[in-house]
C-alpha cells in the first residue's frame, strides 16, 4: 500500500514537471535562437571590418563561427525556421550611398550580393529580434 501512495506521488509530481518543461521549452529554444543571431551579426561586422566587403554567402562567416550559420540559428528553433537576408537590390556594386536594401528568404538571394543582416522568420512570421 505504502509503494502505491509513493508511485501515485512520484507520477503526479512528474506530471506537474512535464508540463512546466513543456511550457518553457519553446520560450529557451527562442531565447537561444535570439543570442545566437546576435553572434552571426557580429560575425558579419567582424567580416566587414577584416575585407572591407559584406559576405556574398553565409558559407563565408563559417571561419568566424564554430558551426555554419544554418546550424546555429534553425537547429535551436526545431528546423521549423528560414533564413531572412539583407542585401544590396541595386545594380551598384561602389556607391554606399545610393543603395537599396531589401529583404529576401535565403534561397532568393541572387548569387553574389552582399548580405548586410540575417533575421529568422518561424512559422511564417518574421521575428521582431
Amino acid at each position: 500500500m505504502e509503494m502505491l501512495i509513493v508511485v501515485a506521488i512520484i507520477a503526479v509530481l512528474a506530471g506537474a514537471g512535464y508540463n512546466y518543461y513543456a511550457d518553457i521549452l519553446p520560450e529557451a529554444r527562442e531565447n537561444t535562437a535570439r543570442m545566437n543571431l546576435k553572434i552571426v551579426r557580429d560575425a558579419i561586422s567582424r567580416y566587414f571590418k577584416d575585407n572591407m566587403a559584406y559576405p556574398t554567402s553565409l558559407k563565408s562567416l563559417d571561419s568566424y563561427l564554430q558551426q555554419p550559420v544554418e546550424t546555429v540559428l534553425i537547429t535551436p528553433l526545431g528546423g521549423d525556421a528560414k533564413l531572412r537576408l539583407e542585401y544590396n537590390s541595386s545594380l551598384d556594386t561602389v556607391s554606399f550611398y545610393e543603395r537599396v536594401y531589401v529583404w529576401s528568404d535565403q534561397e532568393l538571394v541572387p548569387a553574389g550580393k552582399q548580405i548586410r543582416d540575417v533575421r529568422i522568420k518561424l512559422n511564417g512570421t518574421e521575428m521582431p529580434w
